[in-house]
């Protein structure tokens, strides 16, 4: 929820929970300098409110979740949006920990923090990956958000259910997937036009070799919502 105020001040106010965040800020208040304290605290809650067997989907489904009502509502631009899309990219991509499986991340997650980090990136870009899925399965006419609509609001397990929920709006089987990158920790890589047409993944090398995956803006995007990608001309 985002409350908009009254005033000349640059000031604002985020109070997080476990299911989301409420902000208090005036108009004058950048989007781009707020945003990502806004997903923060959306994603990251306590930990002693998170399970740690479901935090892929508590945490990076709700980064997901939070980015695609700021694409929607047009309160970003392709270059803020493509900043706060990296740094899932990033921040899994540069985990020690990113092919560790989900039965690790539940018995470790107290001790280690890598452990606690891993599963919002990686959950946010198991959305994106699902998300491209469901896109081109469909034609474009349905999307994660559609599947996402059709979920439990509590569930011990959102992994099932996410699988019915997806082949419920044309999206198939993604058994597979789920399998792949969430229990057992396979090194999850993107599309290159899994954010298409807006943004475009690329990978990048730093000074020792390490490779993560970036995303990066298209210019010439304009405004006006489509569901056929990503962005989709939305921005």
């Amino acid at each position: 929820n985002i409350v908009d105020l009254d005033g000349d001040d640059q000031s604002l106010s985020i109070n997080g929970r476990s299911t989301g965040a409420m902000v208090y800020l005036l108009p004058q208040v950048r989007y781009d300098t707020w945003a990502p304290f806004v997903i923060g605290a959306a994603t990251m809650p306590a930990e002693d409110k998170v399970a740690p067997a479901n935090a892929w989907y508590t945490q990076g489904f709700t980064a997901f979740h939070t980015l695609e009502l700021t694409r929607d509502a047009g309160l970003a631009s392709p270059s803020t949006l493509a900043y706060l899309l990296n740094q899932a990219t990033t921040q899994y991509g540069n985990s020690p920990l990113r092919r560790a499986p989900n039965r690790r991340v539940v018995e470790e997650y107290a001790a280690i923090r890598e452990l606690r980090d891993l599963p919002p990136a990686r959950g946010a870009l198991f959305a994106m990956l699902l998300d491209d899925h469901i896109r081109k399965a469909t034609g474009g006419v349905r999307s994660l958000e559609d599947a996402l609509g059709r979920m439990p609001a509590l569930t011990d397990d959102p992994g099932p259910a996410l699988i019915d929920a997806v082949a419920a709006v044309g999206g198939g089987d993604v058994t597979s997937l789920y399998r792949r990158y969430i229990v057992d920790g396979e090194l999850l890589q993107l599309p290159r036009d899994a954010l298409a047409p807006c943004f475009t993944i690329g990978t990048v090398a730093d000074w020792g070799g390490w490779q993560t995956q970036h995303v990066f803006a298209r210019a010439g995007c304009g405004s006006g919502k489509t569901v056929a990608g990503y962005g989709g001309g939305a921005l």
